[in-house]
């Protein structure tokens, strides 16, 4: 049966009625309801791995170094100079890197983007800083010869061609090796030109490098067994491994495995606490035992407040620094004296006060930024002795 017109006609008016008035309530809600107050302080932009293989280990530990130094600097400031850290996961990839960089620029109109964690995304997201004039200060990217896209670009990691050379004059004068044999990921952009810096120098040092294998991170084998060997039928006095922190650890638990004892030096750039405490815990210390590494940053070392650092930091987390937390934490530090000396904190004026950054006194070390916005510091040259990265002497 259907409905008469004038019952049909009397629903419909009803209906509009209703929706005229909930278009009211809506509209009288937002005059009695005042918009939410935009939240005060300098917004800082993060992009860090949040998610994925290496967040527990390296974006969780930067984003803790970036919190606890600014509840420190935010502790002796006003409240609407306060840093207000806005962190954005990159899912470790390039493509998750620019498109946080580009959220930030356009939902939050950051001034400043601390981050990302890797140079093969930096080298990307320095292009989207630059074009929208924006300051990228990365804390940890640090292969050599990147940082030319623009002015907005700064990096305080150590680039692997002020890293490497002394590591190698230094480790080269105390052991006296004169063949070594070398490995490298030809997938990612710093081993890549880490393994180029570190033939440099060797090459320098009147080193005869006798073998080089090349793998590959993108494929996921962790097998290295049968490049171990072919590096060994060389008889190196010593091996250099450029490779990222999933490659690491294999690489040392296997060459124990197949009997190449201390003896035969591994030497192998950025190893940090995290690769050596994985090992002790396993109960697989013997895998690290002696193998050196070089580093901006190291927790043993005497720099001005590193110790005050570590204890604050492990205070905070119950957990060991490690040196993306360490690089993170000093990278606030230098940017707040940027922003304290140009007394202003729109992207140009801090962009070029941190070129100005001279002689300033880090966790790292006395710090300053070159012409490309490259970090200067002392290099760390560390070696794992009973368990611990120790300063090598």
């Amino acid at each position: 049966m259907s409905a008469s017109p004038i019952r049909l006609l009397t629903y419909v008016f009803a209906l509009v009625l209703l929706m005229i008035g909930l278009s009211a309530c809506d509209q009288l809600g937002q005059i009695l309801i005042p918009p939410e107050p935009e939240a005060e302080g300098v917004p800082i932009g993060v992009v860090l791995p949040l998610s994925g293989d290496y967040a527990a280990n390296f974006g969780e530990p930067m984003l803790n170094g970036f919190k606890l130094a600014a509840k420190e600097l935010n502790s002796s400031r006003a409240a609407e100079e306060q840093f207000r850290i806005i962190p954005k996961d990159d899912g470790a990839t390039v493509e998750g890197a620019v498109t946080a960089f580009n959220a930030l620029i356009e939902e939050y109109n950051v001034p400043v983007i601390l981050g990302p964690g890797f140079s093969s995304q930096f080298e990307e997201t320095s292009l989207v800083a630059n074009e929208h004039g924006v300051v990228g200060f990365s804390s940890t990217s640090s292969a050599s010869g990147i940082n030319e896209a623009g002015d907005f670009n700064f990096r305080a990691g150590l680039i692997t061609s002020r890293l490497n050379p002394p590591g190698v004059m230094i480790t080269q004068e105390v052991l006296k090796y004169e063949r070594v044999a070398t490995i490298f990921d030809g997938a990612d952009t710093y081993s890549t030109i880490g393994h180029d810096d570190l033939t440099e120098a060797l090459t320098a040092n009147n080193v005869n490098i006798v073998a080089t294998e090349e793998i590959d991170s993108k494929s996921r084998e962790t097998d290295f067994a049968d490049v171990l060997g072919r590096l060994m039928e060389s008889d190196p006095q010593a091996i250099f491994a450029s490779v990222l922190a999933g490659e690491m650890t294999p690489i040392l638990i296997q060459s124990r495995e197949l009997g190449i004892t201390p003896s035969v030096h591994l030497i192998i750039p950025e190893l940090s606490n995290i690769e050596v405490d994985a090992l002790v815990e396993a109960g697989m210390a013997d895998s690290a035992e002696g193998v050196i590494s070089f580093t901006g940053w190291g927790s043993h070392t005497s720099t001005l407040g590193n110790q005050e650092f570590v204890q604050n930091y492990r205070a905070t987390y119950d957990a060991n620094p490690n040196p993306w937390a360490a690089q993170s934490y000093a990278t606030l530090y230098i940017l707040n004296e940027a922003i304290t000396k140009a007394n202003a904190t729109d992207a140009v004026s801090i962009r070029n006060a941190l070129e100005g950054i001279s002689d300033f006194d880090t966790i790292m070390g006395t710090f300053s930024f070159d012409e490309n916005g490259d970090a200067i510091y002392d290099p760390k040259i560390l070696i794992v002795r009973n368990g611990q990265l120790e300063v090598f002497e």
